[in-house]
């Protein structure tokens, strides 16, 4: 089950529950997790074109702390193309940083909108589906 709630709320979900975002939303559902894991936890995460706030002119009134760590047993991935004209490519770097246990999938283009792109999304999504 993939599972789109109204607002930036995580619950009510279940252990089956996979979370996937866009941009703005897969850092708000970050920024949700940092605030209180959901339990159970979803099944995971697959977070495309997250902005990594805080940094250049990104608003930092969305930053993560700086000692948020994922939950134990939490899978996330995070995709991002390097010709994305919204979010910098270079945020993907400052999440693989703060976030060791995500699997980094770096695409060469896509844009923002992951054109030509969405099979490797639809990969991990469906591997944390099994």
């Amino acid at each position: 089950m993939i599972s789109r709630s109204p607002g930036n709320s995580l619950e009510p979900m279940g252990e089956e529950t996979v979370i996937v975002g866009h941009s703005f939303r897969s850092s708000m559902a970050l920024l949700r997790l940092a605030a209180s894991a959901p339990e159970p936890l979803p099944r995971g995460m697959v977070l495309l074109a997250t902005p990594f706030w805080g940094q250049e002119d990104w608003q930092a009134k969305y930053a993560l702390p700086a000692d948020f760590t994922l939950p134990p047993g939490l899978p996330v991935f995070l995709h991002h193309c390097r010709d994305d004209g919204t979010v910098p490519f270079e945020h993907l770097d400052s999440y693989e940083r703060l976030l060791p246990d995500a699997v980094i999938r770096r695409h060469e283009t896509g844009g923002h909108q992951f054109e030509e792109r969405m099979d490797a999304v639809a990969g991990d999504m469906a591997a944390l589906g099994s």
